[in-house]
């Protein structure tokens, strides 16, 4: 996964690094996937965009099921920034899925 490269590249090469990642991410059908991607790229990014890619996550999260949305929370929990935004989003999430609940 690019993601992955992010620490390692001279910090000139990361931006556009975490751009194409992120153009990919967004591009993955499968909503499990998409959200797991996203999610992974998000301590990688600058703090200004996470929040905004965490509720992209969540929204693709929802749309494959619980589990898929339990995998995105701890990315979600372990940031500071734009909790208002993320608290929102799982709220949202959640209750799409509150079809999947036993």
């Amino acid at each position: 996964m690019l993601a992955g490269l992010a620490p390692y590249l001279p910090p000139d090469q990361r931006g556009p690094v975490l751009v194409q990642a992120l153009t990919v991410a967004t591009a993955i059908d499968w909503p499990a996937a998409r959200a797991r991607v996203l999610a992974e790229l998000v301590p990688h990014l600058p703090l200004d965009q996470r929040g905004s890619v965490l509720a992209q996550a969540l929204t693709a999260a929802s749309l494959a099921g619980r589990d898929a949305v339990i995998d995105v929370l701890p990315a979600v929990l372990s940031i500071e920034e734009g909790r208002d935004l993320l608290a929102a989003a799982v709220v949202s999430s959640l209750l799409r899925v509150q079809r999947w609940w036993p």
